[in-house]
């Protein structure tokens, strides 16, 4: 495993400590760098539980919050959004959430 000797910019992992597989920086920026990522499985299973609820329900009765707070979606645009055939994910991966039913 590649090893890195510079300190985690945002975890403040110190310069010079060497991170690697068996000392690890286990915060997320460092987890998208090159430092080992660290995996567990119980959360890839959580996260597909998640995802397929998501997917599973209808989207009016979702809420989708920003920061804690809900937004207010027009149903027309989420209406128009049923109609492409495409996930409730991707209903927000893809910003249509952020369309006007002007547009």
């Amino acid at each position: 495993m590649e090893t890195e000797e510079i300190g985690c910019p945002r975890c403040g992992g110190e310069r010079g400590v060497r991170f690697s597989t068996s000392n690890p920086c286990r915060c997320e920026y460092a987890q998208i760098r090159k430092y080992p990522l660290l995996v567990s499985i119980e959360e890839i299973i959580g996260m597909q539980q998640r995802r397929v609820m998501i997917v599973q329900a209808d989207l009016d009765d979702i809420i989708f919050t920003l920061q804690g707070m809900p937004l207010d979606i027009d149903k027309e645009v989420k209406d128009e959004f049923n109609m492409s055939g495409l996930t409730n994910i991707d209903f927000i991966t893809s910003k249509y959430y952020l369309r006007t039913k002007d547009e």
